[in-house]
């Protein structure tokens, strides 16, 4: 896909001769060709009238849509209108793992190339609402631009459900303000405040142990660092950083763990990884009702981009 895109910068520095042909062909690096044999990819070129600007449509070499835009000059130099972007979807997506059962529950489509991004340039500069999408079409990231820098409005959805989980305001391509971690109900559970790119004072809703609509009750919680294991996990398993992830299992009013379910998977390898971290944590505080000790589910929720540190958030669900 990166290839893609690197390829259709080279089309934007085109010269007045690819203007002027309607089907150009593209080698795998980007280079102009007229022999179809060595072709990666092409694009068409097309004047739409009144407006005086010029769309652009680029497909791989097997007639799938890979970008389309506008420019205002037939120089190709000044991107001018609307911009989507594609990727290939293999027609299957993993959406929730059952750890016990080693199943995965999928949601399928047809094989093909799909919009993961769509926005506006003005001049040649991107502004208004950018959005990436999931393959269903729903929202994943909206960004908002001004004169190409990152300025207003600025959402993330972790799973393809609807639901914001992270809120947030740019000023001149910096955070600023307060961040917000949203639950899936869309409660805050955690809160950033950004000076200038920096992060000032960060405050974790979700570390206290707080009743919630009923004194009687006392939600569970581990009785550990979660983000340091999974981050010593990862260091000594060579994955890189924590990322983004939902996770589920059981807590026994004995504090056992059981029915593990990866609820959104990323990349498998990765999740099982973190999931088996989480069930051979230390120890974990069971929930209590009216001081006894009862079964409750424990959904956790980590966070690990557009925020200065990686988060973990814990839900609880009463059983009893």
């Amino acid at each position: 896909m990166m290839r893609y895109l690197l390829i259709f910068k080279f089309v934007l520095l085109s010269s007045i001769l690819f203007a002027q042909t309607n089907h150009v062909y593209l080698d795998k690096s980007g280079n102009r060709t007229s022999n179809i044999k060595k072709a990666d990819s092409y694009y068409t070129l097309e004047r739409v009238s009144l407006d005086s600007v010029w769309l652009v449509k680029q497909y791989s070499i097997k007639d799938e849509i890979l970008t389309a835009g506008h420019f205002k000059d037939s120089l190709l130099s000044i991107p001018h209108g609307q911009f989507i972007y594609y990727q290939r979807f293999s027609g299957k997506e993993v959406v929730k793992y059952d750890y016990k059962k080693d199943r995965s529950d999928t949601i399928s489509a047809k094989n093909g190339n799909y919009i993961f991004r769509k926005g506006f340039f003005l001049e040649g500069k991107k502004v208004g609402r950018w959005i990436d999408y999931y393959t269903d079409g729903s929202p994943h990231i909206l960004s908002t631009f001004k004169n190409d820098l990152l300025d207003g409005i600025h959402l993330e959805y972790l799973n393809n459900d609807g639901n914001v989980n992270i809120i947030g305001n740019y000023i001149n391509n910096k955070r600023e303000g307060l961040w917000y971690t949203l639950s899936a109900k869309g409660d805050t559970i955690g809160t950033d405040h950004y000076n200038n790119d920096i992060n000032i004072e960060h405050r974790s809703l979700a570390d206290k142990n707080k009743v919630i609509n009923n004194p009687d009750k006392q939600d569970a919680k581990p009785d550990f660092d979660m983000i340091n294991v999974i981050t010593q996990a990862l260091s000594k398993a060579k994955m890189g950083s924590i990322r983004n992830g939902k996770y589920s299992f059981i807590l026994s009013k004995t504090g056992e763990l059981t029915d593990p379910v990866i609820e959104n998977v990323g990349d498998l390898k990765y999740d099982k990884l973190v999931l088996e971290t989480l069930m051979t944590s230390p120890s974990w505080n069971p929930a209590l009702y009216k001081n006894v000790r009862v079964d409750s589910k424990i959904g956790v929720m980590i966070v690990g981009a557009s925020t200065s540190k990686p988060l973990a958030f814990v839900s609880c669900t009463f059983l009893e």
